[in-house]
């Protein structure tokens, strides 16, 4: 069984649901607190600052990836690789290996949870508004993963798959 589509209609609809999902967080983080967007005050160390923590947290981001797929999903260190596309200007990480669909899709939803909706969950309780914006950050950064869970799920979670070559997706061996 094949599930894919190309890279162009792929990055629609993630760009798509990245949207949509930052927008569903923003409106309810704007629910619990109200001052998103009040006394904004910004100078070029707090821009910067924030600035190297999103790009930190891009590595971060990846790096939970190749964990998640060496650790959970079994897969031989030598066929996950970390790479760095020059189009996009950001890392990915790429799983060569088999591995088991269900395993696959805490590896794709992981850094999601984590970086997204825990850090949203903490902004909340602390009203951090920059761990706030960095959640929401993660969250729309997540939308291709969370594409790829989803596309994940019309296979049997105890079937190994394996990405296509050529188009975003998956086939089970």
């Amino acid at each position: 069984m094949r599930q894919s589509m190309s890279r162009g209609k792929f990055a629609k609809y993630s760009q798509l649901l990245g949207l949509v999902l930052s927008g569903i967080f923003i409106l309810i983080y704007m629910s619990f607190r109200r001052d998103v967007f009040s006394d904004v005050v910004l100078s070029f160390d707090i821009i910067m600052g924030f600035i190297f923590i999103l790009a930190v947290s891009i590595f971060i981001h990846e790096y939970i990836h190749y964990a998640s797929f060496t650790f959970n999903g079994g897969a031989d260190k030598g066929l996950v690789d970390y790479r760095f596309s020059r189009k996009a200007l950001t890392p990915y990480v790429v799983c060569r290996d088999k591995v088991k669909a269900c395993r696959y899709m805490v590896s794709a939803i992981l850094p999601f949870l984590l970086l997204g909706v825990l850090l949203f969950i903490i902004s909340i309780v602390y009203g951090s508004r920059f761990v706030f914006w960095l959640s929401v950050y993660q969250i729309y950064g997540s939308s291709g993963d969370l594409l790829l869970f989803f596309m994940l799920t019309k296979f049997d979670a105890s079937r190994f798959v394996v990405r296509t070559v050529g188009e975003v997706g998956f086939e089970t061996l």
